[in-house]
């Protein structure tokens, strides 16, 4: 049957009709596709992305979205600090920066390889050897001194030189409570620690790191980034929404920062504390930092509960476990035995009240040293995991108040200071004098300085009455800035008007009288006035702080061989 059908369609029998009827007939031959289809796919879709690129390209440069270009990938010599990745802690010390700058309220002279205002260290600890860890920001860095030696740090660790204890500076100027937490995280805890002390400051309410603007850009991306940045609105504009590359951080740092620590840092920080306590052995201790009045000590009012005489930090502390000691009590006690009593402000601190000078770095080492001991820090730590409390209403209360403490806006002050540097290096004058007048009087840490900048440069510019007129406006608000008593005595030296240059010098040295240069810009002075004896006992005194000082040295001997008969 089947070999008659083919013959009636004009068929030859083939081995397919000739198959047995119970076998499936095969399905039809169907001819492979061109393998050209699947890149011509792949084509298209990449054509359609370009023109999609394209015209978002060509829309936000229309309509102006694209954030202005910012330098990238820039980093000077001169800057102490670079911005992280991590936007917790937004920027750092870089590893390994010398300075010989003299302007210790920007500047520090040396970081070591790890980053860290200190000695070099390793991160493994030699055996037998015990370490502390010193946590905070400017306090501990050491502000406005010139030397890692005179640290509280590094005197604690004096006390223990023959007892295999190492104490360890990590702290960064402007971090809050969960940014230095955070530093010992990712920092802090690789020296496997025996001891954490974090030193609470009045300001670390604040849920942002002040200095977060004024950190040099980052610097370790790739070429074609950097490229595409500079060209592409959209590439631009996702980066900064995005924080791709980092972008989002270097560009706005202050937005950044604040949205990573949260709404309440103290509280998130102090539970960070207690956890990496419990995972890492180490015995953790909080000291509340008080304030230094020109006739007392005591915390600023906004330390304590509402309606308390009880410290937020300390019940903030107990929620977690963590052993709180205010340091008040000591530094009164230490303040009280003095013979004669010295004003609280210009001996334990450098004229702000809050920053220790070389007396409170000294004194604070003695008191952290007994309070080691009284704590037993260096002992064993039990290794067992302490519970926090179920939190009572004085908890809620507490957290309340640290919360309303935080709700301050971060100024970009420090970074309109870095960009005058910047343009006064490059002879940009008015362009600097431009950024230093953006720092808003509400910034309370940097608008000092930067109007002392500021009249530095109107008295180059030659315009000295403008200069010496900010500057006195400088030292009303704040009679304590050396800066200001400095460069206006310079001003007033030039003119000849001795008596006045004197009384801002002597301001200067009592401030800070172990800086040579005001010691001998004192003397100098009193040459002018003809003051000779009293002259060569003020250079004898610059070589007292540094006995290598070429220029004490050198006015000695002429003023002693010109007072010969």
């Amino acid at each position: 049957m089947a070999r008659r059908q083919a013959k009636k369609a004009g068929k030859r029998p083939t081995a397919e009709t000739n198959r047995p009827t119970t076998q499936s007939p095969s399905p039809p031959h169907r001819p492979r596709p061109p393998r050209r289809r699947l890149p011509a796919k792949l084509l298209l879709l990449a054509g359609s992305i370009a023109v999609a690129l394209l015209m978002g390209e060509l829309a936000i440069r229309l309509i102006g979205q694209a954030p202005e270009i910012i330098p990238i990938g820039v980093s000077s010599d001169k800057h102490v600090y670079r911005r992280s990745t991590n936007p917790i802690l937004s920027y750092e010390f870089k590893p390994g920066f010398r300075s010989d700058e003299e302007n210790l309220a920007f500047d520090y002279r040396v970081i070591n390889s790890h980053g860290l205002r200190d000695v070099e260290r390793q991160y493994e600890k030699p055996p037998g050897t015990k370490r502390v860890i010193l946590l905070g920001d400017s306090v501990v860095v050491g502000y406005r001194i010139r030397e890692i030696d005179q640290l509280m740090s590094r005197q604690l660790e004096m006390f223990y030189r023959d007892e295999n204890v190492e104490v360890l500076n990590v702290a960064v100027t402007g971090y809050c409570t969960r940014a230095e937490i955070e530093l010992l995280r990712v920092q802090g805890s690789k020296y496997d620690p025996d001891a954490v002390i974090l030193v609470f400051v009045e300001n670390d309410f604040r849920n942002f790191n002040p200095e977060s603007v004024g950190a040099d850009g980052i610097a370790n991306r790739p070429g074609t980034v950097d490229w595409l940045f500079r060209r592409s609105h959209l590439f631009r504009l996702a980066c900064v929404r995005l924080n791709w590359f980092a972008f989002g951080l270097e560009t706005d740092p202050a937005s950044w920062n604040q949205r990573a620590i949260g709404d309440n840092n103290v509280v998130e920080g102090l539970a960070l504390f207690r956890e990496l306590a419990d995972r890492h052995g180490f015995k953790p201790l909080v000291v509340a930092w008080p304030g230094f009045a020109q006739d007392g000590i005591e915390y600023p009012e906004k330390m304590f509960m509402p309606g308390s005489k009880e410290l937020i930090i300390e019940r903030l502390a107990r929620m977690h476990g963590l052993p709180v000691v205010g340091l008040r009590e000591a530094f009164r006690e230490h303040w009280l035995l003095q013979v004669p009593r010295p004003i609280p402000r210009e001996y334990y601190t450098v004229g702000d009240e809050m920053h220790a000078s070389v007396d409170g770095h000294r004194v604070t080492a003695e008191i952290l040293r007994c309070t080691i001991e009284e704590h037993r820090l260096l002992e064993p730590a039990k290794r067992q995991v302490a519970r926090a409390l179920p939190a009572s209403g004085e908890d809620d209360a507490a957290i309340r108040a640290a919360r309303s403490l935080g709700t301050e806006k971060a100024d970009y002050g420090l970074f309109y200071i870095n960009q005058a540097v910047t343009l006064y290096e490059e002879g940009k004058l008015d362009e600097a004098i431009e950024q230093l007048e953006k720092v808003s009087p509400s910034d309370s840490l940097n608008y000092a300085d930067a109007r002392v900048m500021l009249a530095s440069i109107l008295a180059q510019q030659g315009k000295t009455e403008d200069a010496k007129s900010r500057l006195q406006e400088v030292i009303e608000a704040e009679p304590d800035h050396f800066q200001a008593r400095m460069v206006l005595a310079g001003l007033l030296t030039a003119e000849q008007a001795y008596p006045q240059a004197e009384s801002h010098l002597g301001a200067a040295v009592r401030l800070h009288p172990d800086d040579v240069m005001a010691s001998n810009a004192l003397a100098s002075v009193l040459v002018g006035q003809g003051r000779t004896q009293e002259a060569i006992r003020q250079f004898r005194r610059s070589l007292q702080i540094d006995p290598g000082d070429k220029t004490a040295r050198t006015n000695i001997e002429f003023l002693q061989s010109r007072s010969l008969p």
